[in-house]
């Protein structure tokens, strides 16, 4: 008797939970995320004019090519 006892409530126990999962409701997709701030860059206004001056400085460094073929072939 006990054993039928053991038998029927594992059964009936493991019936209801394949029951529940059946009818259980779908799951709801996740939230999307939020937005984010990015920060925006300086505007030319903003920058420092100590980096002006280094991009200027930058710039003279490298003389620029010479367009002239004679000027071009003194350089060979």
């Amino acid at each position: 008797m006990m054993l039928i006892f053991a038998a029927a409530l594992t059964l009936g126990l493991s019936g209801g939970y394949a029951w529940s999962l059946l009818n259980a409701p779908p799951a709801r997709p996740p939230a999307p995320r939020k937005a984010a701030f990015v920060p925006l860059p300086s505007s030319p206004e903003e920058r420092p004019a100590v980096l002006d001056r280094e991009w200027a400085e930058r710039a003279d460094d490298h003389p620029a090519p010479a367009t002239d073929p004679a000027a071009a072939e003194e350089h060979r």
